[in-house]
């Protein structure tokens, strides 16, 4: 009878963990990198729809290996014209990094805010963000998790691009917005 009872309350308790956690099911990821030049402005994205992922909200729990692994291929980014192409591919040096990495180590839910900490792996060097926020919303029908952040390309040792003498030139600011495509 005690055996059972063990048994019983160690069931129950291991119920009761999965019930806590929260889980939602990623079946589209997209970045789009936004920059400004002298003349004006420009956009990147990276769409990513075939493969799916599970993302688990669980509290501050840190893990031993991450949550999401995503390989972003840099020559899998359209700016619209093949000119912002072949620059945003040698601006990123997509010869010698073909692989913008973004290792999800954490995501978690405070009250009605979602925050992830995440490690972005760009031309050899990586950036810790520790706490970025992201919002869920829905947009036709569809649960989106977005997030935004700015990156400077002299913390990675970019050069952005000239052209025409250095009459056309992108600031070395870009701003990246992340969008999760829940099911």
């Amino acid at each position: 009878m005690i055996k059972r009872t063990i048994i019983f309350i160690i069931c129950s308790i291991s119920l009761l963990s999965v019930k806590a956690q929260d889980f939602h099911v990623v079946t589209g990821k997209t970045v789009i990198i936004d920059g400004v030049t002298s003349f004006g402005r420009f956009a990147c994205d990276y769409q990513q729809s075939n493969e799916k992922d599970t993302l688990l909200f669980d509290a501050k729990y840190v893990r031993d290996s991450p949550l999401m692994d995503i390989y972003l291929p840099v020559n899998g980014f359209g700016c619209g014209n093949k000119m912002l192409n072949r620059d945003f591919n040698k601006t990123l040096q997509s010869d010698d990094y073909p692989f913008i990495h973004v290792l999800v180590e954490q995501f978690y839910q405070e009250e009605n805010a979602y925050f992830s900490s995440l490690r972005l792996k760009l031309v050899g060097k990586e950036l810790y963000m520790e706490k970025l926020p992201f919002i869920l919303v829905e947009e036709n029908g569809i649960q989106l998790l977005k997030a935004e952040f700015e990156l400077n390309l002299s913390y990675f040792d970019l050069e952005p691009p000239k052209k025409f003498l250095g009459l056309l030139k992108v600031k070395e600011e870009l701003n990246v917005r992340l969008e999760l495509s829940l099911w």
